[in-house]
């Protein structure tokens, strides 16, 4: 007969066995899904800002990043809690980046918006069709506004008709500038009217208005620049004391209650980069 304790390592080893299979899958299936929904929101946003890159390649570097800094993390910290919170924030890292990329590029389309309206104006004056301009605005002016054209002409190609190429690019450059261009294509194409003089009198007031934002800029760098020095002195002052004491500042990563310190010292410095954000932004 087979001994009591026996029978019990042998259930404790299945029950370790099945415990450990049914992590493997829950691990595996989660790895699964984080993979599907990585490459379908970072490709539709490269796709967004016109990056033709392997979707593929750039999970591989970003997962392997992640796994070698938390290591890092858990080595210095003696903690799986620094390496878990460091892994959620680091695996926003490639959305933040390609939305600060495509605030980039929608604003530098915003500033071609004078010229492509004034371009379509002009050639509406001399008698080209409204297509006609677009399809020469997009040999004429260069990315992002010659992309977005250029788009608009390969729709048209495919058969959707002007309102909807007008609608699809008022969607993907949300901006005023863009929305204002929107309408006052449709109004003129639909309802008639002049639509030269209403383009050419948008292109004055949009680059009006984009020099003024450019001088409120200028009046409200120092804000701005008071703010990167705020974000940046207790980093840099944590340096200089770890440089100094580096026996005492390793608690801070070393310790729950230093990791606390952190914890709330990055909050409070993000509260108040938002605030100085908040005020040195003005409306036109």
């Amino acid at each position: 007969m087979i001994e009591l304790s026996t029978l019990y390592w042998v259930l404790a080893v299945g029950a370790l066995a099945m415990l450990a299979y049914c992590l493997w899958t829950m691990a595996n299936r989660s790895a699964q899904e984080y993979k599907k929904h990585f490459e379908r929101d970072v490709g539709r946003r490269l796709e967004e800002v016109f990056l033709f890159t392997d979707v593929k390649t750039i999970r591989r570097i970003h997962s392997l990043a992640v796994v070698i800094l938390c290591a890092a993390i858990f080595l210095l910290s003696e903690s799986p809690v620094p390496p878990l919170v460091f892994a959620i924030l680091l695996s926003a890292i490639p959305r933040l980046w390609l939305n600060w990329v495509k605030g980039r590029r929608i604003e530098k389309f915003r500033q071609q918006t004078p010229d492509a309206l004034s371009l379509i104006a002009g050639g509406l004056k001399a008698g080209s069709s409204l297509t006609q301009m677009i399809a020469q605005a997009a040999d004429r002016l260069p990315s992002p506004a010659g992309q977005e054209f250029a788009v608009m002409m390969r729709q048209q190609r495919m058969g959707s008709s002007l309102d909807q190429t007008l609608r699809d690019l008022a969607r993907r450059v949300e901006t005023e500038e863009t929305k204002l261009l929107v309408a006052a294509i449709q109004i003129g194409s639909t309802s008639g009217g002049n639509t030269a003089e209403t383009l050419e009198s948008l292109s004055i007031a949009t680059r009006r208005k984009i020099a003024l934002e450019g001088k409120i800029s200028a009046l409200t760098a120092q804000g701005r620049l008071q703010a990167w020095v705020m974000a940046a002195l207790p980093a840099l002052l944590a340096g200089a004391l770890f440089w100094i004491d580096p026996l005492n500042m390793m608690k801070l990563f070393t310790t729950g209650l230093g990791w606390s310190v952190l914890s709330v010292v990055v909050v409070l410095q993000m509260f108040g980069a938002w605030m100085i954000r908040k005020i040195v932004a003005i409306e036109v």
